[in-house]
């Protein structure tokens, strides 16, 4: 959609806006897999406010998780060579970890492995993935580590029914995913040139259960200067619909801080913030 010459962003149900990009994969089917569109993310997490992770999660197994024909976590730990100085891969040991990562999925097929995600951080790689059975993983695993004999490793098999792994420790909590969707829209406007310093018109959508909890949102940001129009949407759980409109800077750090900020106070009224749009601009 383009509205007085500039591209229009949206960034709300977030495999819809990313369809194109090629890190979402086609629906993978196989005779031993099961079917799901992979849907990958990276994103930062710090731990205990002083440890920071990097974690690489296929968001797209939500659509199935937890399988129950794979039931076993696989978690594979491996010890860097010469990580950066915040304990996180290198540019110079990107490629062979890179290899390295690829080889676990493609030795492991034999098994039927699903790879979930990784979390990389104080000079360690973790990488989770789920099987049918434990039964023959370890030979196979020997087999692809012995292309890499420099690295020590380590791997733990427990049965997790639920995908425990998954949903507490790869997949990113509700603050999380909203700036992963922040930075990925970001990232879309400096692809198109944009000036993301520069003000412009920023609209946003909020939805609520009552007029009442809607009320109570307006008034958590009177003061704050935006523009707001009620709407109403029949036949959802949460029919009261707000827009939002203000002059903004698009930049990461101002985008997370007034939309998380707005994130947060439709949760405290028991509200959704459902996304925001704006328009490229280059000059």
């Amino acid at each position: 959609m383009v509205l007085g010459g500039g591209i229009l962003l949206y960034m709300g149900f977030f495999s819809k806006l990313f369809s194109s990009k090629p890190d979402i994969q086609p629906l993978r089917t196989g005779k031993d897999r099961p079917a799901h569109t992979e849907n990958w993310a990276p994103y930062r997490r710090t731990v205990d406010d002083a440890t920071a992770q990097s974690i690489i999660v296929d968001l797209g197994l939500t659509e199935i998780a937890p399988v129950k024909e794979r039931p076993f976590c696989l978690r594979i730990d491996v010890i860097m060579h010469s990580p950066d100085e915040h304990g996180m891969i290198s540019s110079e040991e990107f490629e062979v970890l890179s290899a390295m990562d690829d080889a676990f999925e493609s030795g492991l097929a034999v098994h039927g492995v699903t790879y979930a995600g990784r979390i990389s951080g104080n000079g360690k790689i973790a990488v989770y993935l789920y099987a049918s059975e434990p039964a023959g993983i370890e030979q196979s695993l020997t087999a692809v580590m012995a292309q890499f004999p420099q690295y020590k490793y380590e791997h733990i098999i427990d049965r997790e029914d639920g995908w425990n792994s998954y949903f507490h420790l790869l997949y990113p909590e509700p603050i999380e995913l909203r700036t992963l969707h922040n930075s990925l829209v970001i990232d879309n406007l400096q692809k198109h040139g944009d000036k993301l310093e520069k003000a412009r018109l920023v609209e946003h959508w909020v939805y609520f259960s009552t007029e009442s909890d809607r009320n109570k949102f307006l008034e958590s940001i009177k003061g704050q200067g935006f523009k707001t129009e009620n709407g109403k949407v029949p036949n959802t759980d949460k029919p009261f619909q707000l827009k939002l409109a203000r002059e903004d800077k698009v930049d990461h750090d101002s985008v997370d801080t007034y939309i998380l900020d707005l994130w947060q106070k439709a949760r405290d009224v028991g509200g959704e913030y459902d996304g925001w749009e704006t328009f490229i601009v280059k000059e």
